[in-house]
């Protein structure tokens, strides 16, 4: 079984926010890259972000520090 790897660009970032909910955002991470081994892990709006394939999917909020939400990115589809 191959294994998620964790971006050390992205561990840098979140060791220089120190962040008050740390510890749920590094769970979300393992999960994240986990379900998707393809999955890319990167930094997009100031917070941990997974791409596939050059699109992203998924995009941790983290500002403000009270909260983490997650934003599932579907795309834009013309409507006709």
């Amino acid at each position: 079984m191959d294994k998620y790897v964790l971006n050390p660009e992205v561990t840098a970032f979140l060791d220089v926010m120190n962040h008050p909910l740390r510890d749920l955002i590094e769970n979300l991470r393992r999960v994240i890259l986990t379900a998707g081994l393809d999955l890319v892990e990167g930094i997009k709006w100031n917070g941990p972000n997974y791409s596939l394939n050059g699109q992203d999917r998924i995009t941790m909020r983290i500002h403000p520090p009270k909260q983490v939400q997650l934003v599932l990115h579907r795309g834009a589809k013309v409507k006709e």
